[in-house]
Parts: C-alpha cells; structure tokens; sequence
C-alpha cells in the first residue's frame, strides 16, 4: 500500500522511488550520487565489506540467532563465519566478545538490534576499536 507525503505518491514496497522521498524531506535537494541503495540488505553488507577491506576468506562474527538470509551470502561469498551466542538480553557479552575476536581474529563483526531493542553498540565497538574490527549494525529488525 502507497503512501503520502506532502500530497505526493511515494511507491511502497518493494521499492520506493527514493528520490522523491529524499527531495521533499530534505529542504535542499541532496545529491543522489551521495547515497547508494541497494535492493537487498544482503547486497549491502557484501558491498560494505569490501569497502572496509574486509575480504573473502576472513573470519565475522556473527550472532548464533540470525537468520538464513543473511548467513548464506556471506558463506557463498567466501567468508568465514564464527557464529557467537547473544545473552537473553538479546546482546553480545563484552568480555567473551573480546576473546570470541582474539580467538578466531575476526576481522568484522554483525552487531543486530533485535524486534526493535537497541543493541550494547557502543560497548561493541569499544572492544572492536581497541583489536582494530570493523562493526556493521544491523538495524533491519530495528523501530
């Protein structure tokens, strides 16, 4: 179902004209060239990886509970996945994320903000500034 923004047609799912979303919330037109946009997430972090210079072959962190559409591209794609449980707190453990990165030398980790709980980010990249790992928030799942 479209939605309205300042009487004009913003095409819904599953894939919103975004330039029109961007002109009439910003008040100057941004450069388009500045945003990429992708049709998948999966597509996203694949790019955003490279970008950071994390190649194939290297070891992410990921959380136990995530789901398949996210898993497999990075499997396919030739990463190494070392899958890390969440505490009930659906968060990473700080002290065990810290060995869980020496152990394995992830290069990257997927922090994921859960049914719209925010995850300990900051406490996640404070570990990972210090061993010199990239994060990626994953906020899909995020209000």
């Amino acid at each position: 179902m479209p939605f309205f923004l300042n009487n004009t047609k913003i095409l819904a799912k599953p894939f919103p004209n975004f330039n029109i979303l961007l002109k009439e919330i910003f008040s100057q037109s941004p450069l388009i060239s500045d945003f990429l946009f992708f049709r998948r997430g999966r597509d996203a972090i694949i790019y955003g990886l490279n970008i950071l210079d994390v190649s194939a072959g290297s070891t992410i962190i990921v959380p136990a509970y995530m789901c398949n559409s996210t898993v497999l591209p990075l499997i396919e794609n030739g990463y190494k996945l070392f899958f890390l449980d969440i505490n009930d707190d659906l968060n990473f453990d700080p002290d065990e994320l810290r060995e869980c990165i020496t152990k394995s030398k992830a290069k990257a980790i997927i922090d994921v903000h859960y049914f719209g709980f925010n995850s300990n980010i900051n406490e996640v990249v404070e570990v990972c500034r210090e061993l010199n790992v990239k994060v990626i928030e994953d906020c899909c799942h995020s209000f």
